[in-house]
This record gives structure tokens, sequence and C-alpha cells, in this order.
């Protein structure tokens, strides 16, 4: 009984030492756990800190980032200071850093900005000076006639809406001098006619087609080539007003009325808002013994006059100007006549139609002109003002 006794005690002890030993064991390994796990969240933690302390270092990089002297804030446009190149496409202030630019942390060490030279900005900065000049300094009537090889830039056979008596090489004429002059500024540089530009005009007689130039941008208007007496009957029962024919007139009073009845109608029915009214000038003839109809000729004249001719100004271009003046439309005067005075070469002669439909050389054309020629400076006028209002 007594050996059986001492082993029921021995039995029970180890039981409950092993309960003991378990019970330990959880508690140590539950311990170790969750000292581990705080760990790992106060290591978590350190690090996102970390993290969001190169991102405040690049935000307030940026926005103390100067260019050109000038500091660029997040939401303003970047002003360039003391530089002729033209402000970079992204104008939001913000820069784009380069991969190699950054170090590993995301701090920034520098921001390079490198300024090319943009062609654009000289161009536009170039024109508007140009634009200026054209405005303020520039009298393109005050210029001279210079020998140009590249012109023209038209020929009769690339241009079909030339009209036959006007195209002077289709007709035979062999000397092409006449071609090659431009017309030359003193006091500015003109630029071009761009080559694929052709300039078409709504010009025609006032009394049929009138309504159609009311919706019209641009309107050029000229007369003065058939107002003299040679072509007006020398004014006896000529000229009508209203129903009365008078018995006779003198043309330029005639021309004066006739000017008063255009200024009339374009001050009533042309909006100064839509649509730029522009005056062209008389242009002058070149007839030498004689009239158009009476033996004058300038076939001999293949060069133009020499620049000590001085060029006049005719009484009906003194009207003209004294009509505008009367206008409340605001009219723009191309003046034409002093600079194609020169031009005594330029006229088709003889040329004015093919030589199988001449009727006689004896009638020559001296007061119209070739083309490629003299128009073609009366139209770069017109272009100069075009480009300096646009």
């Amino acid at each position: 009984m007594e050996r059986q006794r001492s082993f029921s005690i021995k039995s029970t002890s180890v039981f409950l030492a092993l309960i003991i030993t378990t019970i330990s064991s959880a508690v140590i390994f539950f311990t170790f756990f969750s000292t581990s796990l705080l760990k790992s969240n106060s290591s978590n933690a350190n690090n996102f800190q970390i993290d969001l302390s190169p991102v405040a270092s690049i935000t307030e990089t940026t926005t103390n980032l100067h260019i050109s002297d000038s500091s660029v804030s997040p939401r303003q446009s970047p002003i360039l200071i003391s530089t002729h190149f033209s402000p970079p496409e992204n104008t939001s202030g913000s820069a784009k850093i380069p991969d190699f630019e950054k170090k590993t942390r995301g701090e920034v060490s520098s921001v390079k900005v490198i300024e090319l030279p943009s062609k654009v900005g000289e161009e536009r900065k170039k024109k508007k000076k140009t634009n200026k000049r054209i405005s303020q300094e520039c009298d393109v009537t005050n210029g001279e006639w210079v020998y140009d090889s590249d012109l023209p830039l038209y020929t009769n056979a690339s241009c079909p809406f030339i009209d036959e008596g006007f195209a002077c090489q289709s007709n035979g004429r062999l000397d092409l001098d006449y071609m090659k002059w431009r017309w030359e500024p003193r006091d500015c540089d003109a630029p071009r006619v761009g080559k694929k530009r052709r300039e078409t005009l709504r010009i025609d007689a006032m009394d049929r087609t009138s309504s159609r130039w009311k919706g019209a941008n641009i309107l050029v208007f000229n007369t003065a080539h058939w107002w003299s007496h040679y072509k007006t009957k020398s004014g006896i029962n000529y000229y009508q007003e209203g129903d009365l024919v008078h018995p006779k007139l003198d043309v330029s009073t005639a021309f004066k009325k006739a000017l008063q009845t255009w200024s009339s109608w374009v001050d009533k029915n042309v909006d100064p808002k839509r649509t730029r009214v522009f005056f062209r000038s008389a242009a002058p003839s070149h007839f030498s013994g004689g009239e158009w109809n009476s033996g004058g000729h300038c076939r001999e004249a293949k060069k133009l006059l020499n620049q000590t001719f001085k060029p006049s100004y005719s009484s009906k271009n003194i009207i003209v100007e004294e009509v505008l003046k009367q206008m409340k439309t605001p009219v723009t005067l191309l003046n034409v006549s002093g600079l194609s005075q020169y031009r005594i070469d330029a006229h088709p002669s003889i040329f004015g139609a093919k030589p199988e439909n001449r009727r006689s050389q004896a009638v020559q054309d001296c007061s119209h002109w070739c083309l490629p020629g003299v128009p073609d400076t009366w139209n770069h006028f017109l272009y100069l003002h075009l480009l300096h209002k646009r």
C-alpha cells in the first residue's frame, strides 16, 4: 500500500509540472510575438515619416525655383526678364525634374533651365518692329525702282487670269526686263507677298453690282483713267444728272461730282467695322507724239525714266483727296501715281494683242500695263496695309 501511494503522488506531480510548463511556454511565446509586432509597427511608422520628408523637400524646392532671375510661383506664368526668347510652352509654374537630377531619397540637388533661341520669338519681334515702321515711319511711296533678277513671281503661262490685252510676253514682246523692276521704299523693309498668295478684288461698275459689295471685307476703288476730254466727247452732251444732260461740263467738275456720288454710297452702305475701303490714285499714261487716238506711241521705251525725273501730281488726285477728307467712312488712299510715272517701259504698246489680231501698229496702248508688271507693286502696297492692320 505504501508503494502504490507513493507512485500516485509522483504521477500527479509530473502532470502538474507538465501543465505549468505548457502555460509558461504559451505566455512566453505570446509575449515575444506581441513584442515583435509592436516593433514592426514602430518600424513601419518610422519608414512612413522618412518617405514624407523628400516630398516636402521637392515641393519647397519647386516653389523657390528661379528662372532668369525671376521667381516662379506654382500658379503664375513665368516672366522672362532681359531675354528675347519666347516663354516656354509649359506655363503652369512647375518644373519637370529629370531622373539624373534626383538623389536616392528624392531630394533635389539642382534644377537647370536651358534656354534655346526661339526663331518664332525673333520673327514675331521682327514682324512687330516692321509693322511699327510701316505705320509710323515709312512712306512706301518714297523709294526707287530696283532691278531684281528674281522677278517675276508669275508668268503669262502660270497665271490664267491675265487678259490678252495685258499679256505682252504672250503677244510677242521679247524684251522682258520690264518684269524685273521692284519698288523699294527708302525708309523701311517691305515684306513680300508669299508666292502662294494671289489677291482677287471685288471691283466693278457701281451702278449694277454695288449691292454685291456690301458683304465684302475689303473694297478697292479707282477711277480717273477715262476722265479726259479725249475720251469723253470733250464734255459736250455727255454728263447726266437725273434727267438732266449737261450741254457742256468741264471734265474736272464732272469728275468731282461722280466722286461725291460714290462717297455718298460708301457712307450709306459700308460698315467701317466690317469693311476696309481703299481708293487707288490715278495711274499715268506715257504717250509720245500724240494721244491714244492721234498717233501717240511708246514703242521705243525699253528703260524706265531716270531717277532725276520729277513726277507730277495730277489735279484729279487733288480732287480725290478733297472728297476723301469729307467722308465719314475711313478710306485709305493708295498713292501709286508718282512711282508709276517712272515706268514708261511697262506699257503694252503694240503688244496688247497677238500679231494676228493687231489692227494697226499705229494704235498703241501706253496707258494700261503689262502683267507681270507695275500693278503687282500696287497690290504689294495693298498687302502692306492689310498686313499692318490684321
